[in-house]
Formats: C-alpha cells, structure tokens, sequence
C-alpha cells in the first residue's frame, strides 16, 4: 500500500493517505477484485475468468470433432 500513496504523491495534484488507500483496498477485497497473496503484497482478481476458460475450452473441443 505504501507505493500507492508515494506514487500518488508524485502524480496527483491531492495524492491519497495511507488511511483512505487502506479504505480503498479493502472495498477492493470485499468487492473480490483484489486479494492478498502474502504479508503486504496484493493481487488483482478477475471475477468468474475460470468459468470464461472452461466455456472456451468447451467450444475448442467442440470445433475440433
């Protein structure tokens, strides 16, 4: 979190505090497009991209008999 506050220090005309980047990570996490992998460290998620690649298998398979 603490390189999203130093990078907005240095784009933003009002670049965010440690409290609101730690609001909006956890909304981000709530909302199931972000986890945390490990101590500090975070991952983006994409919603329902297993689903996506089954049906895209599915549809290879298909084409392919």
């Amino acid at each position: 979190m603490q390189d999203v506050v130093t990078h907005s220090q240095e784009l933003l005309e009002k670049p965010f505090n440690n409290s609101h980047v730690n609001q909006m990570f956890s909304s981000l996490i709530s909302a199931g497009l972000v986890y945390r992998n490990r101590h500090g460290k975070y991952a983006f998620a994409v919603p329902l991209l297993t689903g996506f690649i089954k049906r895209q298998e599915s549809s290879i398979e298909g084409m392919t008999q």
